[in-house]
């Protein structure tokens, strides 16, 4: 993820929570998962399916209705599964 876009003082903190939670999974033996797992379940598979289709506004509906969360934060979820995606 490119941090480009990010304050610098964000971008800071953002390392070194990475670093923690690396930190976290070596000494609690588990991999880690990946990134597009992750990203997939922050917006679930109607939600990802809506994105695929080019339809955002339904998918930001989608995340909200299904995972019962404000609008800033569906749009926050997909807005960063597609600027993963490439889209």
């Amino acid at each position: 993820m490119s941090d480009d876009y990010l304050h610098p003082d964000l971008a800071a903190r953002l390392t070194a929570l990475e670093q923690m939670v690396s930190h976290l999974y070596a000494e609690l033996g588990l991999a880690p998962p990946a990134v597009q797992d992750a990203l997939a379940q922050a917006v679930g598979e109607e939600a990802e399916a809506l994105i695929a289709a080019g339809d955002r506004d339904g998918a930001i509906r989608a995340v909200m209705e299904s995972q019962g969360v404000s609008l800033v934060t569906a749009v926050t979820r997909v807005d960063g599964y597609r600027r993963h995606k490439g889209w």
